[in-house]
């Protein structure tokens, strides 16, 4: 497991003058499950992952999956990962603010920025570097580094059979799930949970989760973690984790949602539909 590291500037105490402060986020390393690529090929940003040779489980059908060698990024504000360049992509991008913040004391929370998280197909467990760098012509707020590890995972949860509906599953139950692992003195800040696009709520109908990001400046230790559309967070790390699990043959493309919420069978499919998605 990869540890979030923190880097405090100097002078991270005590109350300076007020000033308008950025931050720039950029993704830097990527390691996930991932198949041999005899079985099915992956891609992070257009690279191709190769397998470390570490088993760290299998399919329903006995296929085995492995955790991949470590991908370095060129440090991008986005990271989109997907099997053989056709299935829905899942995807990590860091929106800065576009007005600068008005901080006034070493240790004050604001707004890091914004998480944008496509929850896709065959969603992999992955671990995805990051790196926050505060921006301020202020020498006393400038070039402050939060470098930590998103971990991304997938849930599952068990259908409820509705008669003459078929197998109904729960948009919040099916929601996956990212979070910062800890590091030395980072608070657990929770899950963000995003909803899946295999089922998808009426009232949220989106696979797309975008969240608030805070911390304090001085370290950038981090404080919260808000959902602002498209997902929820929650208390508990890591709660309900199962999977992965995916299918060994090729990829069969999810049912289309927005058509069941046209015939009002919003988050529903068969139970053979549900073991493919994973």
């Amino acid at each position: 497991m990869i540890l979030a590291g923190f880097a405090v500037a100097a002078g991270s105490v005590g109350t300076a003058q007020a000033a308008l402060v950025t931050v720039d986020g950029t993704f830097t390393r990527f390691q996930s499950d991932m198949f041999d690529p005899s079985v099915r090929t992956m891609f992070v940003n257009g690279t191709q992952l190769t397998s470390s040779g570490v088993v760290t489980g299998s399919n329903s059908g006995g296929t085995p999956f492995y955790w991949s060698n470590p991908v370095t990024l060129t440090p991008t504000s986005s990271v989109t990962f997907n099997y053989g360049g056709t299935t829905i992509p899942n995807s990590f991008e860091f929106i800065a603010n576009t007005a600068a913040t008005d901080v006034n004391n070493i240790g004050d929370i604001f707004q890091l920025g914004t998480l944008r998280v496509t929850n896709g197909q065959y969603p992999p467990r992955a671990d995805i570097g990051i790196t926050l760098t505060t921006l301020s012509i202020d020498s006393a707020f400038n070039n402050h580094i939060f470098s930590g590890t998103i971990r991304y995972d997938s849930i599952s949860s068990s259908p409820t059979f509705v008669p003459g509906l078929g197998d109904v599953y729960d948009p919040v139950a099916e929601a996956d799930h990212f979070y910062f692992l800890p590091g030395a003195g980072m608070e657990i800040m929770g899950d963000g949970r995003v909803y899946d696009s295999f089922a998808l709520p009426a009232s949220n109908p989106t696979n797309v989760g975008v969240f608030a990001l805070y911390g304090h400046i001085g370290s950038l230790h981090l404080d919260s973690l808000v959902a602002l559309s498209g997902g929820f967070t929650t208390s508990t790390v890591g709660t309900g984790v199962v999977d992965p699990v995916y299918p060994g043959g090729t990829p069969v493309p999810e049912p289309g949602t927005m058509m069941l919420f046209g015939s009002g069978l919003v988050g529903l499919v068969g139970f053979g539909m549900r073991r493919l998605k994973k």
